[in-house]
């Protein structure tokens, strides 16, 4: 998905409350009078979301608007061509509200084990990754070492490069002691989704 501007946002979350309601979506003039702009404004805004990915327009029907949401791969596994290769070993894909998680990039990694869950991530869980986003010291990343996944805490200490895990029976990984070949930061933890069953 493309980014959106601050008015694309606005009416995007103008139809989600509008279906939300009333079970169906707003009509281009209903959008055009509710933002005081002329109907082809309004049809221009919504062939731009569309375009973007974040909505579809059924042909020849006056309410047929619906929400897209992408669909993000569920990944155990990271090839070196990340992230165009994601979506060729991907078997699993799940669909996450843009709004909540606006990244263009992004994967999900299933959590495997406690020895994050100090920072309340715990076995299970599903960490939603903003790939190739900027790092900085103290956020939560996916690291590839090996070739497998790990989920640590990234910590830059005394000219060293660390992933720390939030749990005291773990001991850390420092990044220097590792060929550089064999370690990659594949992304930034944005958000944690867990079942509560």
């Amino acid at each position: 998905m493309l980014p959106i501007t601050s008015k694309e946002k606005e009416i995007l979350k103008f139809i989600k409350n509008f279906i939300k309601e009333k079970g169906f979506s707003p009509s281009i003039r209903e959008i055009a009078s509710f933002f005081n702009i002329a109907p082809k404004n309004a049809h221009k805004y919504i062939n731009n979301l569309e375009k973007k990915g974040y909505i579809k327009k059924a042909k020849n029907i006056s309410r047929g608007i619906s929400i897209s949401l992408p669909k993000i791969p569920l990944v155990s596994t990271v090839p070196a061509g990340v992230p165009d290769e994601i979506n060729e070993i991907s078997e699993e894909f799940y669909e996450l509200d843009p709004e909540l998680f606006p990244y263009q990039n992004t994967i999900l990694v299933k959590v495997f084990g406690d020895s994050m869950i100090n920072a309340h991530i715990e076995n299970g869980d599903i960490a939603v990754v903003a790939v190739n986003s900027e790092i900085k010291s103290g956020d939560i990343v996916v690291a590839s070492i090996f070739n497998e996944l790990t989920l640590k805490r990234y910590v830059e200490k005394n000219g060293e490069k660390i992933l720390h895990p939030e749990n005291e029976n773990y001991e850390d990984i420092v990044l220097n002691e590792i060929n550089s070949e064999e370690v990659k930061i594949i992304g930034k933890v944005i958000g944690i989704i867990r079942k509560i069953s």
